[in-house]
């Protein structure tokens, strides 16, 4: 077993039990996975434990029970049906028009800060992007941690919230989202698209209280107890 599925693994024992995190963890899952639009939300992973999780937390955040199949190859598809797929949509503030490759930061409902200085529902979203899409290589050899995600925009918005992710602080920006809906005209056919830029207006960095020493275990994982809280 490769240390990236040592880590997921971790994760899917150990899930959120506050309501706020619980939904900022299926929020994290869903918009990182293979599918998640107003056609088709699913999943597709070859860990079990990510197929497992991302069944339990749409059952307990969500209250639908999507399908999960496995293949020959031995990987898992998780499937929400057609029929409960705008009761999701609707759960997480994703409207008729809303723009569905973008994170919406009112799903990370708590702004109270953990015992690690992050937001906590912040912390809840990155383990449940990291199930989705996410690889870590073992620390004693090459360290890298990888999120393949299929948007672009998506991929901002995830790079501002690990900005965000400072020891007792947080950066806080204003931005003015612009976004034009258009059509082209062309021979024997109209294609319709949309153009969306951000404009910061205000940033600021709020500082909290700085701790008096700061420990850092290497090789947390497996030697000290659980590396992931």
């Amino acid at each position: 077993m490769s240390f990236s599925s040592r880590v997921k693994e971790e994760i899917a024992s150990s899930l959120p039990t506050a309501p706020c995190c619980m939904h900022a963890m299926t929020y994290g899952m869903l918009l990182f996975a293979r599918e998640f639009d107003r056609s088709a939300i699913s999943i597709m992973t070859e860990h079990r434990c990510v197929a497992e999780t991302y069944r339990t937390l749409l059952e307990q955040a969500v209250h639908v029970t999507p399908a999960v199949q496995q293949s020959d190859a031995g990987n898992y598809t998780v499937s929400v049906e057609d029929g409960d797929i705008p009761a999701v949509l609707s759960c997480f503030s994703v409207s008729e028009n809303a723009a569905i490759a973008r994170v919406n930061r009112g799903n990370l409902l708590n702004e109270r800060m953990g015992e690690e200085g992050l937001n906590c529902c912040h912390n809840a979203f990155f383990k449940g992007a990291f199930l989705s899409c996410g690889t870590i290589s073992d620390p004693n050899k090459n360290y890298h941690l990888e999120f393949v995600v299929p948007f672009r925009t998506l991929s901002f918005d995830l790079l501002k919230l690990l900005t965000d992710a400072g020891i007792n602080q947080t950066r806080h920006r204003i931005l003015l989202v612009m976004r034009v809906d258009m059509s082209l005209f062309m021979p024997w056919r109209v294609v319709s698209t949309s153009v969306e830029t951000e404009i910061l207006i205000s940033e600021t960095v709020i500082v909290g209280d700085v701790p008096k020493s700061y420990l850092n275990w290497e090789n947390t994982n497996g030697r000290f107890g659980k590396g992931i809280q």
